[in-house]
């Protein structure tokens, strides 16, 4: 009967502390994911629209005509052209220095139907590293368009 008792008693104090374990554990999951989200918040990259006449980049490419620039031209919303952002992002994370030697400027070009602003916004965040200079155009000022 006593191991019963103990068995019981040892039963209810586990649940207790599970009871008293659980919301501490949530709360700190809870923290830690508000976090991420504010971290990713603020350190979305600064984009750039480019209107007609595109002047905000030519004035970055002609800024420090002593550095080399990489200019790159991605749709946000093109297989291919998210392969190539990928192995840019990867090449300049892996060299940094290069990165700080040249002038790097993505510009994500609304070339297909499925293009926009938010896909754009949303390339620029996932592809932002040290260092690059991004723009952007919207519909109707795309170089297909």
């Amino acid at each position: 009967m006593n191991s019963i008792l103990l068995s019981v008693s040892t039963h209810w104090r586990w649940t207790r502390a599970f009871a008293l374990l659980l919301p501490v554990c949530l709360l700190a999951t809870g923290c830690a994911c508000f976090h991420k989200v504010e971290r990713a918040r603020q350190s979305a990259p600064q984009v750039t629209v480019l209107d007609d006449s595109f002047d905000a980049l030519k004035k970055e490419f002609n800024a420090d005509t002593s550095k080399p620039r990489v200019l790159a031209l991605f749709s946000p919303t093109c297989g291919g052209c998210i392969y190539g952002a990928k192995a840019l992002q990867h090449e300049a994370r892996k060299l940094p220095e290069i990165v700080g030697r040249a002038e790097v400027m993505i510009v994500w070009v609304a070339m297909l139907d499925s293009d926009n602003e938010h896909e754009a916004r949303m390339a620029a965040r996932r592809f932002d590293f040290p260092g690059v200079a991004i723009f952007m155009t919207v519909k109707g000022e795309s170089a297909g368009g």
